[in-house]
């Protein structure tokens, strides 16, 4: 049965676990949590309407729910480290340095370039 997803009425389902569902669209997809799940999820990550997209916030659900998502626990958190790194850091307590975080290096980069257009 096709489901509603903020991506478009879903072409396929799968249970992952309980309370946790993952849809796929044509054009993306993404796991959805139960209300009673999403309420466990750190609120530096939790999405209010219980939608993970597939590209970078599945990973959130995956560290929160690790059972769901086994073979891709380890995915999950290099996601986190690169994508989501302020939350990332918030949540496990864990100082990253730029060369361990695409977005923190990214980040740093382009302050390196600012400041050196300020400094003309």
């Amino acid at each position: 049965m096709a489901t509603r997803t903020p991506w478009g009425m879903s072409d396929y389902s799968e249970r992952l676990a309980p309370g946790i569902m993952w849809y796929g669209t044509p054009s993306h997809g993404g796991a959805h949590v139960s209300p009673t799940l999403n309420a466990l999820i750190h609120d530096a990550w939790r999405r209010e309407d219980g939608w993970y997209e597939e590209d970078c916030d599945w990973a959130i659900v995956a560290f929160h729910f690790p059972k769901a998502f086994l073979k891709d626990y380890q995915q999950a958190i290099e996601t986190l480290r690169n994508w989501h790194p302020i939350a990332y850091m918030k949540v496990t307590g864990t100082e990253l340095k730029p060369e361990e975080s695409y977005m923190l290096r990214e980040e740093s980069k382009l302050l390196r370039d600012w400041m050196k257009g300020e400094g003309k």
